[in-house]
């Protein structure tokens, strides 16, 4: 946890000197994140409607590492991991894009 300029943040240690094997990821992220079902959808419990969420079993088939049995035995999402894939998403778009506007 921190305090940034008086804002609290939750901050993973990610230090490079905490890690080996360090490599690019395998990832094809634009086709994980086209594969990710976007839904809307109201909570049972207290009928508040979510846009643009997830389905904990739709991501599963997608992208497993982003979900996790908690211990009650329902699942949950972490946002939080799917912004690796979200990034490598870009990149991959981001190349095909200086590709075509350099074979212009």
């Amino acid at each position: 946890m921190a305090n940034t300029s008086g804002t609290f943040a939750l901050t993973d240690a990610s230090d490079e000197s905490l890690k080996n094997n360090i490599r690019d990821t395998e990832i094809n992220g634009l086709d994980t994140v086209n594969s990710i079902k976007v839904r809307d959808f109201e909570w049972k419990k207290s009928g508040i409607t979510t846009e643009a969420g997830f389905v904990a079993q739709e991501l599963r088939e997608s992208f497993a590492p982003a979900t996790s049995e908690m211990p009650d035995g329902l699942l949950g999402v972490s946002r939080e991991i799917l912004v690796g894939v979200l990034v490598k998403a870009v990149q991959e778009l981001s190349a095909k894009v200086e590709a075509l506007e350099s074979a212009q």
